[in-house]
C-alpha cells in the first residue's frame, strides 16, 4: 500500500513538472521531500516543486509532511513548514490535510533547525484514495 501511495505522488510530481513548474520565468527544480529533509543546505534559497502531505492549519501540524502518517501524529522530523504569508494562509484555508505539489521557496534556518517553503507560487491538491477513478487534481493556489 505504501508503496503504490509513494509512486502516485511521484507520478503526481512529474505531471506538475510539466504543469506548473515555470512561475515568472524561473524553472522549479523538482526536488523529492526527502532529499530536502536530508540535504536541505543544497537547495537553500532555491525554487522547488516538491510533493508531500499538508497538515493542519495550525499547532505542531501546519506543514508539509513526508506522509499522512506524518502529520496524524504530529512527526517532525519529516516535516517542512510553511511562512506565514497570505498564499500559505489560502492554501491551509483551500486544501488543509491532502497530498499536494507546491512551487515554492526553499529555505534553511540553521540557528532554529527550521526548514521552511516561502513565496508560495502555486500548489495543486490531489486525492489517491481510490485507484480505480485515478488521481484527482485540485488547483488550490497559483500567483
Amino acid at each position: 500500500m505504501l508503496t503504490k501511495t509513494i509512486a502516485k505522488i511521484i507520478y503526481v510530481g512529474l505531471v506538475s513538472l510539466l504543469a506548473c513548474n515555470v512561475q515568472g520565468g524561473e524553472l522549479a527544480k523538482h526536488v523529492s521531500i526527502y532529499k530536502l529533509i536530508v540535504e536541505p543546505e543544497k537547495y537553500d534559497g532555491q525554487l522547488v516543486m516538491v510533493s508531500g502531505y499538508i497538515g493542519g492549519r495550525n499547532g505542531p501540524s501546519r506543514g508539509l509532511f513526508v506522509r499522512k502518517i506524518d502529520a496524524l501524529i504530529t512527526n517532525t522530523v519529516n516535516k517542512i513548514n510553511f511562512d506565514r504569508s497570505s498564499a500559505s494562509e489560502a492554501v491551509f484555508e483551500k486544501c488543509p490535510w491532502s497530498y499536494a505539489t507546491i512551487v515554492g521557496y526553499f529555505s534553511v534556518s540553521p540557528a532554529a533547525g527550521k526548514l521552511s517553503l516561502k513565496n508560495i507560487r502555486s500548489v495543486s491538491s490531489f486525492d489517491i484514495s481510490n485507484e480505480e477513478q485515478g488521481v484527482k487534481r485540485l488547483p488550490c493556489y497559483h500567483e
